[in-house]
C-alpha cells in the first residue's frame, strides 16, 4: 500500500511546484498617533518591518500625526514596544486585521536574474520561519562566511 499512496503524492507536489506556488500573508492595518517630534522614530519602526505607508495626515491645531499602514502580521510582534521605545512614548498604535496580501516573489527561488543568490527572499524566509517553528527540516548552511570560522583546540 505503500507504493500506492507514493506515486499521487509525488504527482500531485509535481503539479503544485509547476503551477509557480506563491505564498499570502496576514496584514495588520496600523492607526499610529504620534507627535511631529517623535516622526522620524516612528517611520524607522515601520521601515524595519516591511510596512506600507499608504496615508498620513495632521490634526489641525494639535501638532499630532496620524499615520496609516500596512503592517505584516508575522513582522509585528514586539511592534508596540519597539515604537514607544525609539520614540520615547510619544507613539501609539492601534492593530486591526486588515486583509490577505499575496508575496510577489516565489518562496523556492534561490537565484537571482543575474545568476547571484538570492539574499532578501522574504517569502523564502517565511516559510523557514514557520518550518523551524514546527521542528520541520530547513535547509540553511551551517558555515555562513567561512573567513569568519575559527577552529577550536581539543583540550585533553
Amino acid at each position: 500500500s505503500g507504493q500506492v499512496i507514493t506515486f499521487p503524492r509525488d504527482v500531485i507536489r509535481q503539479a503544485v511546484m509547476k503551477s509557480n506556488p506563491r505564498l499570502i500573508e496576514a496584514m495588520y492595518l496600523a492607526v499610529i498617533t504620534t507627535t511631529s517630534e517623535a516622526l522620524n522614530g516612528t517611520y524607522a519602526v515601520l521601515g524595519r518591518r516591511r510596512s506600507d505607508i499608504f496615508s498620513e495626515s495632521i490634526r489641525e491645531g494639535t501638532g499630532v500625526f496620524i499615520i496609516h499602514a500596512y503592517l505584516p502580521v508575522a513582522t509585528s510582534f514586539g511592534f508596540a514596544d519597539e515604537l514607544r521605545k525609539l520614540t520615547s512614548g510619544a507613539s501609539s498604535a492601534q492593530l486591526v486585521f486588515s486583509h490577505w496580501k499575496e508575496l510577489d516573489i516565489d518562496p523556492y527561488q534561490k537565484l537571482g536574474e543575474d545568476g547571484e543568490e538570492l539574499t532578501d527572499n522574504v517569502a523564502r524566509d517565511l516559510m523557514d520561519m514557520v518550518r523551524k517553528r514546527k521542528g520541520l527540516k530547513v535547509d540553511e548552511k551551517v558555515v555562513k562566511v567561512a573567513t569568519k570560522q575559527r577552529t577550536l583546540s581539543r583540550k585533553t
